[in-house]
């Protein structure tokens, strides 16, 4: 069996906009409201594109592959998916389709044979996102009976996570010395790419006390249920519809959430009615909408950004940019991160890049931007470009520093960061 390299899905990256999967709730739809999101047209492991097959052994004697499960076609006995012989229990078929999806039922048949007895009889239906921790999604007992070319179909019940591998884990077959699975289709109720976004119409807010202000949210696809929270009810506080209310002076962070994850946070500011605060404040930094600060009141204070990169992806996760300068309250700036591709194998090379803007009416001083490599992924600091500033001698393969000097209001630089995929 051919040997293919693992696969990344290299998202592009919103560092400012903290992108999670957006789910909505496993309703158990009638089959007609659904959309299938497995091939059916396969012609080996990994084409067409982004679909790749695997399983835990193939039958050498007569060289039967996973793909041609997923091939649309059941010519012969041989036109399927075959265990190892001697494999009749703890083996697994999987398909990853490059992209998460809810799943709300799947269906397979066994092979074109005679012999019913290749068929799974127990098994676990699993989701992953990095084909390392699998979730069980339905767990079926003693299902036999199965007739030649014929397509079992299963509910989900009681999913709304996402996710972008799934396989077939059967614990026992029938009671033949191998196990046959073919035409294996997953279903979702939901026809959209789940790698969509949760957004605000406003990052940073400014009220009184008293004040009040509707925040208005928007999710992919529209009308999924969003949870509002205020990280300190004692500063403002929102019901459940958005509404913010400034209570007294300080800073909370109102977040929206789905139910499957996807967050976006808005930083509120309140003051008092004169319009000072009387004491110290945190900046807003409508940059980030993931937990990043910023600290400082003054033109020597030293003033962070740090965007947070999506945390769910074998690629990325944990990763983010964080930037440094000297500024005001009045100094914010914007960070947007992307790669300029989608898929990647190992020993592919790809370039981010990443744009830094002065959003606000002052000049911000002396910015240096730090980003750490996210997993399976090494900078080439020597490729690096900048189109102001210096790239610091301490970067490294895992962590590059730019120093990139002052970035006068509205003004933009951009930096590219070659890479290369590894294990």
């Amino acid at each position: 069996m051919k040997n293919y390299f693992k696969k990344f899905s290299i998202m592009s990256l919103f560092i400012f906009l903290f992108l999670c999967a957006i789910g909505i709730c496993n309703s158990n739809k009638a089959f007609a409201e659904e959309y299938l999101i497995t091939p059916t047209n396969m012609t080996d492991s990994s084409s067409p594109s982004p679909f790749r097959a695997d399983a835990s052994s193939i039958d050498y004697r007569y060289k039967v592959q996973p793909w041609e499960a997923f091939n649309g076609t059941s010519v012969d006995a041989y036109d399927t998916w075959l265990s190892q012989s001697g494999e009749s229990s703890n083996v697994w078929l999987s398909i990853d389709i490059g992209t998460r999806k809810i799943p709300s039922s799947y269906s397979f048949s066994t092979w074109n044979d005679s012999e019913m007895t290749a068929a799974p009889k127990d098994w676990n239906f699993e989701g992953s996102n990095d084909g390392v921790n699998w979730t069980i999604l339905d767990k079926r007992i003693n299902i036999s009976g199965w007739n030649r070319g014929e397509e079992k179909k299963f509910n989900i019940s009681n999913n709304s996570s996402s996710y972008s591998r799934f396989r077939i884990n059967v614990l026992q077959n029938n009671g033949r010395s191998d196990v046959a699975i073919d035409n294996f289709k997953i279903y979702s109720d939901s026809s959209y790419d789940l790698e969509k976004n949760l957004s605000l119409n406003k990052y940073t807010d400014n009220l009184q006390v008293g004040q009040t202000d509707n925040l208005v949210v928007t999710t992919i696809p529209a009308a999924i249920d969003v949870t509002w929270k205020s990280s300190d009810s004692l500063i403002a506080t929102v019901d459940s519809n958005g509404k913010v209310t400034g209570i007294k002076e300080g800073q909370a962070a109102i977040t929206a959430t789905t139910a499957d994850g996807a967050i976006a946070t808005c930083t509120v500011t309140v003051t008092n009615k004169s319009g000072t605060s009387g004491g110290n404040t945190t900046p807003t930094n409508p940059t980030d909408n993931t937990g990043g600060t910023s600290t400082g009141t003054d033109e020597t204070s030293t003033i962070v950004n740090i965007a947070h990169a999506k945390g769910d992806n074998t690629n990325n996760a944990g990763g983010e940019v964080s930037i440094i300068f000297h500024g005001t309250a009045d100094t914010t700036l914007s960070v947007v991160k992307t790669a300029d591709v989608k898929d990647v194998w190992v020993g592919d090379k790809f370039t981010y890049t990443i744009v830094v803007t002065n959003t606000g009416s002052k000049t911000a001083k002396a910015v240096v931007v730090n980003d750490n490599a996210p997993n399976h992924i090494q900078f080439i600091p020597g490729g690096i470009t900048t189109t102001q500033g210096t790239v610091d001698s301490t970067s490294t393969p895992s962590n590059i520093v730019v120093n990139v000097g002052d970035i006068p209001p509205s003004g933009t630089v951009t930096i590219k960061v070659p890479v290369t995929v590894v294990l």
